[in-house]
């Protein structure tokens, strides 16, 4: 049996988010973007299911749930010091 799994290239990918390739790039080095498959040496592919996560985690009812989910972070990254 195998598994279908929908790859969509970088530029694809920052498309579908809405933003620049380079933002895509750029998110990719610092480890803010989307989770991301390397297929070889120079070639990167985006899961549509990690596209849509990322998505989800940044996803917020209103300000105030954004605001106390950001000071959770940071207070998770303090006690990790």
């Amino acid at each position: 049996m195998t598994t279908s799994v929908a790859l969509l290239a970088p530029a694809e990918a920052a498309r579908a988010l809405g933003v620049s390739l380079r933002s895509l790039e750029r998110w990719r080095t610092t480890g803010h973007g989307p989770a991301y498959v390397r297929m070889g040496p120079r070639r990167i592919a985006y899961r549509e299911a990690d596209l849509t996560a990322w998505l989800e985690a940044r996803a917020f009812a209103h300000r105030a749930a954004e605001a106390a989910a950001s000071a959770a972070s940071d207070r998770g990254k303090g006690a990790a010091r």
